[in-house]
């Protein structure tokens, strides 16, 4: 059923830690699933898609196929010569749920790595229903260049590149703040950041506009 989240396996429980199951959102039939990936939290967004897809869903009746757009959340670390600590999404190792535990209206999130640490809220769109929100602030102890939100996508890379609307901090602390949704629309970033999208092996350079990253124009 919409919104119910997934069984939890025996692959959720990490060792001398308690069991950390699936938790999913759904807006509409869109629909973001968490699940626990070594050290920290990952999720794909479903998106039902018209057109052709590369990813079928396999869920539904045989004689019904539905086609769906997946956006995968890319959370390892992107080798940078210069900052190896420089993650592909901020890193978030607890999560919390409001309203009925079968139907949530928000997953929320934190955790810390890097230069720094950030949080997490994920909720149901306020200006299309049929998407998902990300809301993420990081609070840093120096400047972090390349600090965003990356997916995959059918082979396509996307990174939500933050800190577009604000001025570089001459001193730290300094909180960060960025905001997007996904959807039947695809990732459309609401404020705080650029989005920039490509295809190829990402490197840490990439994530700033170039080796095979260009910002999205349309």
């Amino acid at each position: 059923m919409p919104g119910d989240s997934p069984p939890a396996t025996a692959a959720d429980r990490v060792a001398g830690s308690p069991r950390r199951a699936p938790l999913r959102l759904a807006a509409g039939s869109t629909r973001v699933d968490f699940s626990w990936a070594g050290d920290r939290w990952q999720h794909v967004v479903t998106v039902p898609f018209a057109g052709p897809c590369k990813e079928p869903d396999r869920t539904g009746p045989a004689d019904q196929p539905q086609r769906h757009t997946l956006w995968h959340s890319v959370e390892d670390s992107i080798t940078h010569p210069v900052d190896p600590r420089r993650p592909a999404s901020p890193a978030i190792t607890d999560l919390s749920t409001l309203g009925p535990a079968a139907a949530p209206t928000a997953i929320l999130g934190v955790g810390h790595a890097g230069l720094g640490h950030c949080s997490l809220a994920v909720t149901i769109d306020a200006d299309d229903p049929a998407a998902v929100r990300f809301h993420v602030a990081c609070r840093l102890t120096a400047a972090w260049p390349g600090l965003g939100s990356t997916y995959l996508r059918d082979e396509r890379w996307s990174v939500v590149a933050a800190g577009a609307d604000e001025p570089r901090p001459s001193r730290s602390p300094h909180t960060v703040v960025w905001t997007y949704r996904i959807g039947p629309a695809g990732l459309v970033v609401v404020e705080g950041a650029t989005l920039h999208s490509g295809a190829g092996p990402l490197s840490g350079e990439g994530r700033g506009g170039a080796a095979g990253i260009s910002p999205v124009t349309a």
